[in-house]
């Protein structure tokens, strides 16, 4: 009876190590799997992060992109108008020095009654000393 209680009982030791190795392999691959879930889980997480910054990146460039379209914009229509407002200016300035200058004036001292009188002593001069004096 000694002998069988000890078969027994070694076989008992036997079927129990079996359980708790087959109960700590099935743990293992459990663990293996959750890690493995995890591990996607991170990944996707990660992922989706990065993606994140980047769309806020290239938004946040695109910002500094029509901000400096619109610098550009707005130097290029100044320096137009202020060119625009010297032209304006020297015309002005033009436009005044011809209203005094005709105001000033005289009719005979046109360029077209100079002619004419230029015109009429040539055709009633003979000499060219003459013709020399009108000119």
């Amino acid at each position: 009876r000694r002998l069988y209680a000890t078969i027994l009982h070694a076989e008992l030791e036997k079927k129990k190590r079996a359980e708790k190795e087959a109960a700590a392999l099935q743990m293992q691959q459990q663990n293996a799997a959750a890690i493995a879930i995890q591990s996607w889980c991170r990944s996707v997480l990660a992922k989706r992060s990065l993606q994140k910054k980047i769309r806020e990146r290239i938004a946040s460039l695109e910002k500094i992109k029509l901000n400096a379209a619109v610098k550009i914009q707005s130097w290029w229509r100044g320096q137009r108008t202020r060119k625009a407002a010297r032209k304006n200016k020297k015309l002005k300035s033009i436009n005044t020095r011809l209203a005094k200058l005709e105001k000033n004036s005289r009719p005979e001292n046109s360029v077209g009654a100079r002619m004419k009188s230029a015109l009429e002593i040539l055709l009633d001069s003979k000499r060219l000393a003459t013709v020399g004096g009108a000119c």
